[in-house]
This record gives C-alpha cells, structure tokens and sequence, in this order.
C-alpha cells in the first residue's frame, strides 16, 4: 500500500534535491501540494520506502538515528510511475469536465481542467463514499440566501466544495465506477490515500507505547486478498507485517461473512474473464501467484485467513459501521 503512493513524493523531493530530509517541510508541501491530511510522521512514515527507491540517503550508513539527503536522478525528469500517475489523473480531469459540461450548464463551476482535476481529489480524499453501494445520493432543490431553488446533494459536509461541485463529483465517479474500469481504479487509489493516511496517523508515536491491546479489527475483502497473497508479491509484503503486529499486541483481527463473499465473488470473476484486469490478474500476469491457488482461495478463503490469525464472523450491516475496518 506504502509503496504505491511514492510517486506522489516524486515532485516534492525535486524542489530539495540535495537538501537535507525535514519532515515538516515535505509534509507541508505535500499539504499544499495535494490536500491530503499528511503530518511529519507520516514522512518519516515512509522513510524506508524513500530510501530503499533511491530517493533519500542516510548521512550515517546504518546508523538508527541518522537524517538523510535528498538525493534524486540529475536528469530532472519525473520517475516513469510519476508520470504515470499526472498523466492518468489529467486525463480523468479532463473526462471530467467533459462530464460535467455535458451534464450541466452550471457557469459556477471551474472551467480549467486543472480546478477540475483539484475539486475531484478533493471529494475523494475526504468523502467516505467510494464504492458501488456507498456512492448513491439524494438529489434535491433547496432555496438559497437569496430565495433562489438550487440543485443540492446529501454529501457529509467534509470539504470546502460547494454543493454544485459535490454533486458533479459524485455523479461523475459514479458514472467511472459504471463506464469506466480503468479510470474507477485510478480513483479508487487516490480514494484509499485519504483513509491510509488516517491508519497511518494511528499507528505512528503513539503519546504511550501500546504493547497490548483489546482492538478488534475488521479486514475488508481488498485488503484480506492482499494479505492472501492474490494480489501480488509486494501487496501481501505492505499487509502482512501490519496484521502480524496487530495480532502480536493482542489485536483481534477478523473479517466479515460479507467480505468473504465479496472475496469469493471478485476472484471467480477474474478467472473466468479472458481478458480479466486488477491486481489479481496482474499477480497471475507476473507469475507471483499461482492460478491454482486463485481458485482455492475463490472457493473458501475463510480457512486461509483463520491460519494467519483472521477469524470470520457475520454480523447485521448495522453492527459492522461500528466496527473499525482496516
């Protein structure tokens, strides 16, 4: 999961190329940069990421408390996967805005593919919608200070968008998640960055050294696959050390009878696709996981979560928004 959002580094560390590794200064720029919710902590968070890529080097080689240089390719041109990344979030920006003009004739909303593309990282990263199921919402007509009816949409006031932008959004990622299953997959990603950063915050310096616990934690089904090893190499890798930490403190880590399914569901749809896509049918790409053992685990993952600690357990969908997912 970590390493995925190391693209996202690339630009900042070019502007202090050569600079000493302050914390504070890359996550206020990459709070400018990109809104998202990012501390000192979460920086250093990510240090052995930065380090392993090649992008920061330790002034004292081995050392546990040592800073670190930027130190970044001379050719200053952004890592491939940067421009992967830029290139692929400009072009749904600009799908959006053709969306949207073709949606509404709204003049108050931005006209440049560049406020489009912020208004849209903004709603992702801070509505709690992303899904089939959780982004439905009710349209309706309200007056505004002036008496005059505008269009609005029941969206958790969690940003500083304005109820036209919100309601644009959510009809456009709607509209991805139906039309568009590469763009939905780039969305979903920046989607999760939001939620991570928060997971993060939690387990980083805590103020009192937790050595047990009593937290019960629920898996959803991407994550529980991860762990599972059917979505490659490097994702069971970023999973499996946070589920074994958990459960070495004491944690209880378990997964919905709903997620099961889900499990079960997305797996036996890749392997009856030709042409299947997503991180499982990359890992079978790439030869990290075998088709063999895609099929076992779409016919009953239950088992092979409960031998690494993950206990299923059904429950109402009431009584699961109240249980903390990981």
């Amino acid at each position: 999961m970590l390493e995925g959002l190391l693209p996202f580094f690339d630009p900042i560390l070019r502007r202090h190329n050569g600079s000493k590794l302050d914390p504070d200064v890359i996550a206020a720029a990459i709070r400018d940069m990109y809104k998202w919710n990012f501390n000192s902590d979460l920086v250093e968070t990510f240090v052995p990421y930065l380090e392993r890529h090649g992008w920061i080097v330790a002034d004292i080689a081995g050392a546990k408390d040592t800073t670190y240089t930027i130190q970044m390719a001379d050719n200053g041109e952004p890592d491939a996967s940067t421009q992967t990344v830029e290139a692929e979030l400009r072009r749904i920006a600009t799908q959006f805005k053709e969306f949207s003009e073709a949606l509404s004739p709204l003049t108050t909303i931005p006209r440049d593919v560049e406020e489009f593309e912020d208004i849209l990282v903004e709603w992702l990263l801070y509505v709690e919608a992303f899904s089939e199921k959780s982004i439905e919402f009710k349209a309706g007509v309200k007056p505004d200070a002036s008496g005059k009816l505008r269009q609005v949409v029941e969206i958790p006031n969690t940003t500083s968008l304005r109820d036209e932008e919100k309601f644009l959004c959510a009809r456009f990622v709607k509209h991805a998640i139906e039309e568009n299953q590469g763009s939905a997959e780039v969305l979903a990603r920046i989607a999760a960055i939001g939620l991570l950063t928060e997971v993060v915050q939690d387990f980083v310096k805590p103020v009192t050294s937790v050595d047990k616990t009593d937290l019960v934690v629920y898996l959803d089904a991407p994550v529980a696959m991860e762990l599972l090893g059917v979505s490659g190499k490097l994702a069971r890798e970023n999973t499996a050390p946070v589920v074994a930490e958990l459960i070495r403190i004491g944690a209880s880590v378990r997964i919905f009878g709903q997620s099961l399914d889900e499990i079960k569901n997305n797996l036996q749809a890749v392997l009856k696709n030709p042409r299947p896509t997503g991180p499982t049918a990359h890992a079978l790409l790439r030869r990290e996981v075998l088709r063999e053992y895609v099929n076992e685990v779409s016919r009953n993952p239950a088992p092979l979560l409960d031998a690494v600690g993950v206990k299923a357990t059904y429950r109402t969908r009431e009584q699961a928004i109240r249980a903390p997912v990981l």
